[in-house]
């Protein structure tokens, strides 16, 4: 009998925070970082794409097909990133 009150006060005390834990950081701080990934890569495509329309160019004539392949490859790169890191961490979706 003595060795299960022993057992009891180890996960009450040590076990049951830690796991209080891991679900804060995980289901409360990590999860909701994942749920606007696109919408935070399509930002990121707009804002690149406006910050390379406002640059002077000079010389040569840049085509904007360049620079449209070029921003919308940043933006796939950046989503792809961070469905990537979602995919390694055992978050269950929502």
């Amino acid at each position: 009998m003595h060795n299960s009150n022993l057992w009891f006060q180890r996960f009450r005390d040590d076990f049951i925070p830690a796991i209080q834990r891991v679900q804060d950081v995980f289901l409360l701080r990590l999860q909701p970082t994942f749920l606007s990934i696109e919408a935070e890569s399509e930002k990121l495509e707009n804002d690149l794409w406006e910050d390379a329309m406002n640059q002077p160019y000079y010389g040569d004539y840049q085509d904007e097909g360049d620079i449209a392949e070029a921003v919308r490859d940043a933006s796939v790169s950046h989503y792809m990133g961070l469905k990537g890191m979602e995919r390694a961490l055992p978050i269950p979706p929502i």
